[in-house]
């Protein structure tokens, strides 16, 4: 039985409770080797370390080794040997250490181990890693410079040692699993000096103060503070202070490194009315002077824990026992697995059963053996930093793996020793591990989860088996409800598929609660697999079935009149469903016209009078939001005979901003083809026009002969030639872009127009007269209004090709170009303005227009902005930067910080999920989601639809569905009166988009240096 104490040490550091500390204190305050230590630095003893035993002839480390911790001897002996050769071999005892000792103080300033240590007879030790042992040095060094003999003063007790993973794999894997999570970008030291800043700071707070003495449990707790109180004071002290989640997030990153202490032993921080302190604060002794820090220096430690906090966050959720992650920690744990490419192609449900199943472990030294060959197979390892060598016996070296990449998983599945030993090759290294038995039960039992639905002994639908208080938001560990199986979608065929939504998700009896998404999923992604011809056949067949198949069995039965008549609502459900994802699109499409209806005629046939009025209303509000000229008639409304004109790149002022409509396929679009002689033929078709019907348009008015081609002339002079059955041309064009028609010997002549080159004076004057909240507020309305007129199915179209299902991309293609034009703005007013101070002037407007753009949630425009700051033509202006207020400096680097591509944009995905809608999310970054799940993913596999596909990419819309779930309706600032002028300045930016002349002018700005 083990004994209490060391059941409590067995947990990792921020895992032990209060009454484990408490437990473990009592414990070492009666050992021989703790009775000269002060209380307070046994208490950080208690929580830094770790226990080992160990059986004789062990070696925890040679002579020439650099340490990695340091030890007490709790019971047994150590033999201590040195050699004046440095060989092992000429090594002599030269003491022995027992029960009281402690060893390894050359971690305090990596000297090499100048003795060798091993185990003489079974040894209970306690050991503190090398980082946490400096940390508690530094803190109470007036406490223990009589106690422990500094590195240079005994070869004795300057040992820290460097474990042999093969010969103590627990230990090893133990204390690996408490270091961080990245190389730190800020040591201790950094961390342990921002505290005191940030104290001093928030004791200059006096409404409310929030340092003060404080009563908890009828006790006076000294110098402390609420929890609530320092993320509400954070939040609103500096825009580099992304929300609450991020303020938590950056005092997590203090409390983790020890620089604060919950009141009370806690180890998470969390935003309640819980109890905190500077661990300065926790003795008179130690409380720093009267040392004053300026506004600059706030800035600078607030910028270091804005870029340590979420790292921080993702330790602490990886630290957690799986029963004690939350749903944010499991949510956190999700979204890193979602970009690790070791898993890409394992099923959504098994990614969120992998993020309970989880722990973090790290290497510091190069050459450290993770495993070796012959050994049993008891992890598999996924590298997320770093890289490690493949080592065979007799071959060597025979290759390495590097990010991503995992190992270790074939010794598992096969239930075989490993057969190759690997090491890391290099100092710093991280990894996601999971051990064999979570393994076998979350991997290798995939398909024993599976459930295959056949018809003429052919698969037609692949289920996978979930129990339902594994999804997210439930507590399994304060239910007791028995789990509930179901099936969530794998693969199957377009016909089978909308049969089994039928038969599963369109009960409303159904008490279970269980929504994996799947009807929303399927009508989101359907075009890419089906045409909307094959799914109206397929409702309007299963409205009219009398068979239904049983899950499990190669067979299906009659249904009951009850079980039809309910299939019968349930395809209303559906298709009321439908019609509110589709909007506009499902107006326009002849093919459903007619299947309403048909629809709406088997329901009058039928009697189901409800459900034809629910069809009827849905319809006619569907018109109301996307109105027409077209009259109302018969049960619904009748086929399209007019259509609006559109002018491209005029906005309509005169209208009220609410009046923006999403542009329609059908939508007369007019504009100019110009020729090479810049003469131009303007011309009026529908957006879903081809190529070849504006050239036949075209040459009936240039005269250019019959073998014309359409191209796009690019401000830089670059020439695009459009296929001729490329739809919604028009929009797609780059910001100055122009459409030329010219017969195709004839290519070659044709060059931009003047008007191409963008303007030649910046606007200068007019932003001198306009606040950049006024322009954050008014770019932030016309973005939300592109964004909220994008169909949801454009994004399938642009992804799988619009030409290929016939339908336009305008709202998408506008919305896409919007962030060119934001971003070319910026950098066109910066190097048109020629006076120094006038420049400083607007990279100081600029960076606090971002700063506004993200409190508006606009992070589109947000990175539109910052991007154009740090683009090559902007960030060399060296001499310009250098006059940047250092406070600026540091808002901008934050911003930079959130631009951070690594780990597929971490930072920025991190910050932007915490946020309630409305948002405007970075869109290039979800396009090129959606594109590489297209690419890394087959759309099907043995004639069945890979729904999995689908349901990533789903996902992806739904998530862009979320942040417009609700309107934008901030308040628009005070200076009404030139409301209008802003509008209109804000939707029409004149810019020059050849990056070849931004550079130029950046070099006449400010020439390169000699």
């Amino acid at each position: 039985m083990v004994v209490e104490w060391i059941s409590r040490l067995a947990k990792r550091p921020a895992d032990r409770t209060g009454e484990d500390l408490d437990i473990i204190f009592a414990r070492f305050k009666n050992l021989k080797a703790f009775e000269r230590f002060n209380h307070a630095v046994l208490h950080q003893i208690c929580y830094y370390g770790y226990y080992q035993d160990l059986e004789e002839g062990i070696t925890l480390y040679r002579q020439g080794d650099i340490g990695c911790y340091w030890y007490v001897v709790l019971a047994g002996a150590l033999e201590v040997r040195a050699s004046k050769t440095g060989k092992y071999e000429d090594a002599e005892a030269i003491c022995t250490l027992g029960p009281g000792n402690f060893f390894g103080e050359s971690v305090l300033d990596d000297s090499p181990r100048r003795s060798t240590v091993i185990t003489s007879e079974f040894c209970e030790l306690l050991l503190i890693e090398k980082k946490f042992f400096r940390t508690i040095w530094e803190r109470n060094k007036q406490f223990l410079e009589d106690i422990i003999p500094s590195p240079s003063s005994t070869p004795v007790g300057e040992q820290n040692c460097k474990m042999v993973p093969t010969i103590t794999p627990l230990l090893y894997i133990t204390a690996l699993n408490n270091h961080t999570f990245f190389s730190p970008q800020y040591s201790p030291e950094a961390l342990r000096n921002g505290g005191l800043v940030l104290r001093f700071a928030m004791l200059r707070h006096q409404s409310p103060k929030l340092i003060r003495d404080r009563e908890l449990d009828k006790r006076k707790v000294c110098r402390c503070f609420v929890g609530s109180e320092a993320v509400d004071w954070l939040t609103k002290i500096s825009p580099m202070v992304h929300g609450r989640f991020h303020a938590i997030a950056m005092l997590q990153a203090l409390l983790e490194e020890g620089v604060i202490t919950q009141v009370g032993h806690g180890y998470e921080f969390k935003d309640q009315d819980i109890l905190y302190r500077f661990v300065m604060d926790e003795n008179d002794n130690e409380r720093p002077g009267k040392e004053a820090y300026s506004e600059e220096d706030l800035d600078d430690v607030l910028l270091m824990l804005s870029r340590s906090g979420l790292d921080a966050q993702l330790r602490m959720a990886l630290r957690k026992p799986a029963m004690e992650r939350t749903p944010d920690d499991l949510s956190l744990i999700y979204d890193e697995l979602m970009h690790v490419k070791a898993l890409q192609y394992l099923s959504t449900m098994v990614k969120k059963e992998l993020s309970y199943a989880f722990v973090l472990e790290s290497s510091f030294k190069k050459g450290t053996v993770l495993f070796s060959e012959g050994e049993e197979g008891i992890s598999w390892y996924i590298i997320l930093k770093g890289s490690v060598n493949v080592v065979v016996h007799g071959k060597g070296v025979v290759c390495q793996l590097n990010e991503g990449d995992d190992f270790g998983k074939l010794a598992l599945v096969n239930n075989a020793l490993r057969t190759a030993t690997i090491e890391t090759s290099q100092d710093i290294c991280h990894f996601l591990k999971i051990g064999k038995k979570d393994f076998n039960r979350i991997l290798k039992d995939v398909e024993t989860n599976t459930v295959r639905l056949k018809e003429h002994r052919k698969d037609v639908l692949v289920l996978e088996k979930i129990n339902i208080p594994n999804m997210f938001g439930e507590d399994n560990s304060q239910t007791h409800i028995p789990q509930i199986q179901k099936y969530s979608v794998m693969a199957g065929t377009p016909e089978k598929m909308v049969e089994y939504l039928l038969e599963t998700r369109m009960d409303n009896s159904n008490t279970n609660n269980f929504d994996d998404h799947f009807l929303n999923d399927f009508l989101i992604a359907f075009p890419i697999f089906m045409t909307t011809e094959a799914l109206c056949r397929e409702l309007l067949s299963n409205y009219n079935r009398t068979n239904c198949f049983i899950i499990g069995q190669d067979e299906t039965r009659n249904i009951t009149a009850e079980h039809k008549m309910a299939i019968k609502r349930r395809v209303v459900q559906m298709t009321l469903r439908w019609c509110y994802l589709a909007g506009n699109l499902f107006l326009e499409n002849q093919c459903i016209f007619r299947f309403i209806e048909e629809l709406m005629d088997y329901l009058e046939t039928d009697e189901l009078f409800n459900e034809f009025n629910l069809l009827k209303t849905a319809m006619r509000t569907l018109k109301e939001r996307y109105p027409t000229d077209d009259l109302i008639d018969g049960k619904i409304f009748a086929p399209v005979r007019h259509s609006p004109h559109r002018r491209m790149g005029l906005a309509n002022i005169t209208k009220a901003i609410r009046d923006y409509k999403s542009i329609r396929g059908i939508d007369q679009n007019i504009f100019r083809v110009f020729c090479a002689d810049h003469t131009y033929t303007t011309v009026a078709l529908p957006y879903n026009a081809t190529a070849q019907t504006i050239i036949n348009a075209a040459e009936e008015r240039v005269l250019l002969g019959d073998d014309c081609i359409l191209c796009e002339v690019k401000s830089s002079g670059e020439r695009v030639p459009f296929k001729p059955n490329e739809i919604c041309v028009t929009t797609g064009l780059s910001v100055n872009g122009r459409l030329f028609i010219a017969p195709r010997e004839h290519l070659d002549s044709l060059t931009p127009t003047p008007e191409q080159e963008g303007p030649s004076t910046s606007n200068l004057t007019f932003l001198e007269s306009v606040g950049s909240k006024e322009l954050a507020y008014y770019i932030t309305q016309y973005d939300y209004e592109l964004f909220n007129a994008v169909n949801i199915h454009e994004y399938i179209f642009r992804i799988f090709g619009k030409e290929s299902h016939k339908q336009i991309t305008a709202n998408l293609d506008l919305l896409l170009r919007r962030f060119n034009e934001v971003q070319l703005w910026v950098e066109t007013q910066i190097l048109l303005t020629q006076h120094l101070n006038k420049r400083v002037y607007l990279l100081k407007k600029f960076i606090k227009l971002a700063a506004h753009c993200k409190e508006y949630n606009n992070w589109y425009s947000f990175f539109a902005v910052v991007m154009a700051l740090n683009s090559v033509a902007v960030s060399r202006l060296s001499q310009t930067w250098e006059k940047l207020p250092s406070k600026f400096r540091k808002i901008y680097e934050e911003f930079e910080g959130i631009l951070e591509p690594s780990r597929n944009h971490r930072v920025y995905r991190l910050l932007a999920g915490k946020m309630k809608p409305p948002i405007l999310p970075f869109m290039p970054l979800l396009i090129k989601d959606m594109t590489f799940t297209n690419v890394g993913n087959k759309t099907q596999f043995d004639d069945l639809v890979n729904f999995e596909k689908m349901r990533m990419i789903s996902s992806t819309i739904r998530l862009i569905q979320y942040c417009r779930s609700e309107p934008f309706k901030a308040e628009p600032p005070t200076q009404v009166k030139i409301a209008q002028e802003i509008t209109i300045f804000v939707r029409n930016f004149n810019v020059i988009d050849n990056e070849r002349i931004l550079n130029q002018f950046s070099h006449r700005l400010e020439p390169k240096k000699n």
